[in-house]
């Protein structure tokens, strides 16, 4: 099992982007891939699931052994675990996580809707 100790979440991050997000998708949710194939959502996966993935290469995954070391292994490990299996949503509701997106639509909708609503009362109200 790999244990993050000296892992480093920002460099984590940087590498979970470059290698990992185009299947994954950024905050690690899984994604649909070509010919009926996807890459599996990682909230649920261990730290050993994560690293021996990285290096086995399950289904459609690449192997990961020549180019990221063990160090590098860690820190995504790292991230993995602790950013995309806990994330922090600081700017109020996550939505589950699905990404920036989406939750930048949901708040469109609604703050728009609302907006609309409110006027439609107000010129409702002054006629």
């Amino acid at each position: 099992m790999v244990r993050p100790t000296r892992a480093t979440l920002a460099k984590g991050g940087s590498l979970f982007a470059l290698n990992c997000a185009a299947c994954h998708t950024i905050t690690g949710a899984g994604d649909a891939l070509a010919y009926g194939t996807f890459a599996p959502p990682l909230r649920y996966a261990s730290a050993t699931q994560v690293a021996e993935a990285m290096r086995t290469g399950p289904g459609n995954m690449p192997r990961f052994t020549g180019n990221l070391n063990d160090a590098q292994v860690a820190d995504i490990v790292a991230y993995v675990t602790e950013k995309i299996q806990h994330p922090s949503n600081g700017g109020g509701f996550g939505l589950g996580g699905v990404g920036p997106v989406a939750e930048g639509f949901v708040a469109l909708l609604f703050g728009v809707g609302g907006l609309l609503l409110v006027a439609f009362w107000i010129g409702d109200r002054s006629a």
